[in-house]
């Protein structure tokens, strides 16, 4: 009778032996799985964060380019001034700002001159109260305007590669 010959020696390493390398390469793969998944949802919550901003960024930009559009108007022959004009700026200004604080708020980042929105909420005052008198008020005019021109320009630097950047509310149909 012919025997048979193993052609390779047996291990002799008993198979619970092995035990803890099998689970020491489950914990390794289980710790890729985790981290891939990890980065996964990092970038994820990345792209959210930076669209909420760019989308608080265009809302300010377009309050504040609709309230410059409206000092625009205030100098046209048969504006309603105290009637449209100038409540619209006050609320197109107002939600800019709150957006502004929002924006600072979460994160840390702000659009708006605060000196230059103060001096438009205090020339609208004052063209409101040479209205109410019964006044010419162009030096307040003319210091919103500025005021504007100054709001206008510290929205529009965050935005310095492409002009008008995002269209304002107004032009979207």
């Amino acid at each position: 009778m012919k025997r048979l010959r193993l052609r390779r020696t047996r291990n002799s390493v008993h198979r619970t032996q092995r035990y803890p390398l099998y689970a020491a390469i489950i914990v390794i793969a289980l710790l890729c799985v985790t981290v891939a998944i990890l980065l996964v949802q990092k970038n994820r919550l990345d792209s959210l964060t930076n669209t909420s901003l760019n989308e608080m960024a265009a809302s300010i930009q377009s309050d504040v380019k609709i309230a410059v559009q409206e000092c625009a108007k205030i100098s046209l022959p048969g504006a309603k001034v105290q009637d449209e004009i100038l409540p619209n700026m006050r609320l197109h200004l107002y939600a800019a700002k709150q957006m502004n604080e929002s924006m600072i708020n979460v994160y840390d980042f702000e659009m708006l001159d605060e000196d230059a929105y103060s001096r438009a909420q205090s020339a609208i005052d004052a063209i409101e109260a040479q209205i109410s008198k019964g006044r010419t008020y162009d030096e307040e005019l003319a210091e919103l305007t500025q005021a504007m021109e100054e709001l206008e320009k510290s929205v529009d630097a965050h935005f310095p590669d492409v002009e008008n950047l995002l269209i304002p509310q107004s032009n979207v149909r």
